[in-house]
């Protein structure tokens, strides 16, 4: 005979029915569960020793109250999160409150925002990922740089991470809020010049998007459209600041007037006329190229990493053991034995100030930088120094080649 999927060792006395009680809480909205669904699942039995040496046993649920059975048995779950495991969803990280709903008043002295800030990626959710893909990468043009399944999606221009994403986590054949309803008014899309925003609305008429307004505010130009769900977007771009309109005291008067689509789109066909110039060496670097160094760093210092590993472990058999991380550090910056390694190193140091948001590097620069990378990174039987010894040790340590081959693919990429 079985108990609750136990199989009993003796004669069974007795067996008292359960009624598993559930869990009258909906942490984020989710539904209710029975107990019987959680995991790990409740004990199935509890053994009873007589004095006398009897044995019985009974399948039982201890405590009378479905939370005291929660918080013996599940304290390992909190209740906010225990529905959400298995979730891509954000969790709640502020059980004591501290940025509980309050309202905001103006504080005299704050400091203002960094002007560097810029607003990024939006989500979105979305009915039918399906069909908000292909709207997303049809009538705009992004690219979807990776799925979550059926369920979620990243889409990005450029190569960024992604500047778009799409989820049905909560809205799966949902439909969209009321016009009077609070939330998103619309997000925009800014596009580098008035030609590229002329060749959006040429993709948008070819693939029969209408159009909810077109408007020209006196800094920008922009188009108004909805998304499959009804999510309002803005495309549009910036005149230059010195153009921007101003009043007497120097404050900015946007305006609304009528934008001229076919003005807009003749400037889309003006410039597919003009002869394709190369790009500028002396321009100012691409983000896309800042993304990529960012990553061939991170790949230099796991690198550097596997052979500090290996030079410490040479260290150790000719010298003796390292006592501490400590220690190790001072070897790396003074001892002869670990100089070989200055040279990566100090190439990733110009790699951060290359990257850095205010550096004035150039595509130029980058390009120097992956040539030097590639010239540092040639290992050399017969040579002296770092390329001598960085042969030794793609020969001795199986985790430097693998290194060495990231490293590879990463420059590969950006030629």
């Amino acid at each position: 005979m079985q108990i609750h999927g136990c199989q009993a060792r003796g004669p069974v006395l007795r067996v008292r029915p359960v009624r598993l009680r559930r869990f009258a809480t909906r942490p984020h909205g989710g539904t209710t569960i029975g107990w019987d669904k959680l995991n790990p699942s409740l004990p199935p039995r509890v053994i009873h020793r007589a004095a006398a040496g009897a044995r019985r046993e009974r399948a039982a649920v201890p405590g009378s109250h479905g939370l005291s059975v929660f918080k013996k048995y599940l304290s390992h779950v909190t209740p906010h999160n225990w529905l959400l495991q298995n979730d891509h969803r954000p969790k709640r990280l502020d059980p004591g409150g501290l940025f509980a709903p309050r309202t905001c008043a103006i504080i005299d002295g704050m400091k203002p925002l960094d002007p560097r800030t810029e607003i990024g990626h939006v989500h979105l959710k979305v009915s039918d990922l399906e069909r908000a893909v292909a709207f997303y990468t049809n009538a705009l043009g992004f690219e979807v740089v990776q799925r979550m399944g059926t369920s979620a999606a990243f889409l990005s221009a450029g190569g960024y991470h992604h500047h778009i994403g799409l989820n049905t986590w909560e809205s799966e054949r949902g439909a969209a809020p009321p016009p009077d309803a609070t939330g998103l008014y619309h997000f925009a899309i800014r596009y580098p010049d008035r030609a590229a925003l002329g060749e959006a609305l040429r993709r948008l008429r070819d693939s029969s998007v209408p159009l909810e307004g077109a408007s020209d505010h006196g800094v920008s130009e922009a188009l108004y459209l909805r998304d499959p769900d009804g999510n309002g977007i803005e495309l549009y771009w910036d005149r230059p600041r010195s153009e921007w309109p101003r009043g007497p005291d120097g404050a900015l008067r946007m305006v609304t007037d009528r934008l001229d689509l076919r003005e807009l789109l003749a400037a889309a066909d003006a410039a597919a006329k003009e002869p394709e110039r190369p790009p500028s060496a002396y321009a100012l670097m691409t983000e896309q190229n800042r993304e990529r160094l960012r990553e061939l760093r991170a790949k230099l210092l796991q690198l550097h990493k596997v052979l500090l590993d290996d030079a410490r472990a040479s260290y150790e058999m000719d010298r003796g053991r390292v006592p501490s991380n400590a220690s190790l550090l001072q070897l790396v910056i003074n001892d002869p034995w670990f100089a070989w390694l200055h040279s990566l190193s100090e190439l990733v140091v110009r790699i951060d100030e290359t990257i850095d948001t205010d550096s004035p590097a150039t595509d130029a620069d980058a390009a120097a930088l992956i040539n030097e990378v590639e010239k540092l990174l040639t290992a050399s039987e017969n040579g002296e120094g770092f390329h001598r010894r960085y042969y030794d040790a793609l020969q001795r340590q199986p985790a430097v080649v693998l290194a060495h081959a990231d490293v590879r693919r990463v420059i590969k990429s950006m030629r």
